[in-house]
């Protein structure tokens, strides 16, 4: 499928402390640039670079591919060896592209230089893989989280020779885990929704009763994506109390919180970028950002909006995965414009 470079939208443009009024005019300054997916559903997103981005699309069984050359965008599909696999998170690392297939229980891996696939199998059954991380190198480590598995999974991939997968299991039961994020060699991060809780894995102390570490985020808290910003302490979206968390050690509960001021917003991905953690709102119809030195908080309204995903490109842009509107959109610098001064909510 080819598609040109298309919509530019003019958008509501609004605050947390609500002291802009939304504007739709001429003078609204135009920063999405919008790729329609008319044939899927995109679901999580990663930049490969800033001309190559790749999202899942767990309907259509496929991995797409959107290319930029000079402005010109083309939309390619690939489709999964495995029927009916349902295609989950995504990860790029040294040319190639890492799938979960969460209803097929394999990792993915996608070569495009070769247009070829290859698929390593999980050993639990049934294990539902979720979120992946990949640390490329020699060899390649790809880590994964089994949702129903309740394990935490690392497959290594060497340059020659077999792939191992080792399974950590955790000793808590019942975690459903979504999401994972690499803080170091061995060192991971998760989001334990069925437990209410965000951890670590430290699976060079495994299988010592020390190589989980888990905390709580409260009760009936559902912490979902999370991503490891450059001091290695997370930042993750937590759905149910409509929330921005991070992991603070040596405050109270070592935990420090940054509330979403409109109800039911259901902050879902997240991701790091140049001293903020920009984050998605699934039911708001907004995304925003976090100053990770103030705590201010500003967002955009994007009318419609279900964004599932998003990862930057080297260049300081935002891609975003639109699961409602089937598009990709490009949210570049100045990210934010005013025609008025705001006031800066800012969180305690």
């Amino acid at each position: 499928m080819k598609a040109s470079k298309v919509l530019s939208l003019v958008l509501l443009l609004t605050f947390a402390a609500g002291m802009v009024t939304p504007i739709a005019s001429a003078e609204t300054p135009e920063i999405f640039t919008v790729f329609p997916t008319t044939d899927g559903q995109p679901f999580r997103i990663c930049a490969e670079s800033p001309q190559v981005i790749w999202y899942t699309l767990p309907d259509q069984n496929a991995l797409g591919r959107l290319s930029l050359v000079q402005e010109s965008a083309s939309i390619e599909n690939f489709v999964l060896p495995t029927t009916s696999s349902q295609p989950y998170d995504i990860a790029c690392a040294g040319g190639r592209v890492w799938v979960t297939e969460r209803a097929g229980n394999k990792i993915a891996m996608f070569d495009p230089a070769k247009t070829a696939w290859s698929e390593y199998d999980i050993p639990t059954p049934a294990s539902e893989p979720t979120g992946i991380e990949v640390q490329p190198g020699e060899p390649t480590q790809v880590w994964f989280v089994e949702r129903t598995g309740n394990k935490i999974g690392r497959l290594t991939v060497p340059a020659v020779g077999q792939a191992t997968l080792t399974e950590y299991e955790s000793p808590i039961a019942g975690m459903l885990f979504e999401d994972i994020s690499l803080a170091g060699p061995g060192t991971v991060w998760f989001t334990a929704p069925g437990a209410q809780r965000i951890g670590r894995l430290n699976a060079n102390l495994w299988p010592s009763d020390t190589a989980y570490a888990f905390e709580f985020t409260g009760p009936n808290s559902q912490p979902w994506k999370l991503v490891v910003d450059p001091s290695g302490y997370p930042w993750f979206t937590e759905r149910t109390g409509n929330r921005i968390g991070q992991f603070q050690p040596g405050t109270l509960t070592n935990l420090r919180w940054v509330a979403l001021p409109n109800a039911g917003s259901d902050p879902y991905a997240i991701d790091i970028w140049n001293g903020g953690a920009w984050f998605t709102e699934a039911g708001g119809q907004r995304v925003g950002r976090v100053d990770r030195t103030t705590y201010s908080l500003r967002e955009l309204v994007a009318q419609g909006a279900m964004f599932t995903g998003i990862d930057f490109s080297n260049n300081g842009c935002a891609w975003l995965s639109d699961n409602a509107l089937q598009r990709i959109v490009r949210w570049c610098p100045p990210y934010f414009r005013m025609i008025y001064l705001p006031l800066i909510r800012l969180n305690s």
